[in-house]
């Protein structure tokens, strides 16, 4: 998951299992 490695460790852990919501900051997804 590389999505919750561009987030601060707070947003692990408030959104662990929504990585929907940073989605739109993977370049990867189309």
């Amino acid at each position: 998951m590389t999505w919750e490695i561009l987030l601060p460790p707070s947003v692990h852990v408030l959104e662990p299992a929504e990585p929907p919501l940073t989605v739109p900051l993977e370049p990867e997804y189309p």
